[in-house]
């Protein structure tokens, strides 16, 4: 997606928007190899299966920091709020093939990686945390709803209505 904004890219920001997908992607790994390295080192864990065998202390810091770490992973993905700022300018400088790629496969990943991974590791953490999933859901929605009201250009509008869509996927995962 790098190379296809950035090269094939439309307009001026398209080397801004390129970069700006890379680092909130990049973040986004960072954290998630951070959590899993913590995993494989602690417990010795790397398989799917071990893993959602492995019980985690319920209430520990530990498992709350995984969780937060995981779910950040994920949620710069997905994208929700504070972290959808890549999605509006990487499908407005995208071609119309790399807005859909964006659309259709890049932001379900993240959906998907909270419904296989983040729930079924950590189920009580994720019950803990569901009021602040709910409240942030519905932030995103309702501020990507507005925002996409005033949108001139059509793919971010797509962009914004694809953070309201994935809020929603979010909201029926937990």
């Amino acid at each position: 997606m790098f190379i296809m904004i950035g090269v094939f890219g439309s307009r001026e920001e398209r080397i801004m928007s390129a970069y700006r997908l890379f680092y909130y992607t990049l973040f986004a790994a960072f954290l998630f190899l951070g959590a899993a390295f913590y995993i494989y080192v602690v417990y010795h864990v790397s398989n799917y299966e071990d893993l959602i065998k492995l019980k985690f202390i319920y209430g520990n810091y530990e498992e709350t920091f995984l969780w937060l770490a995981f779910f950040f992973s994920f949620a710069a993905k997905t994208p929700l709020l504070p972290l959808h700022i890549w999605l509006p300018d990487a499908h407005g400088e995208a071609p119309t093939v790399g807005s859909v790629v964006l659309a259709g496969i890049i932001l379900k990943l993240g959906g998907y990686g909270m419904l296989r991974f983040l729930i079924p590791v950590f189920p009580l953490t994720s019950l803990y945390f569901y009021p602040f999933i709910v409240a942030l859901v519905f932030i995103s929605m309702f501020f990507a709803s507005f925002t996409a009201i005033y949108q001139i250009d059509l793919k971010k509008t797509v962009a914004y209505s694809s953070v309201v869509h994935m809020s929603f996927v979010v909201l029926a995962f937990f």
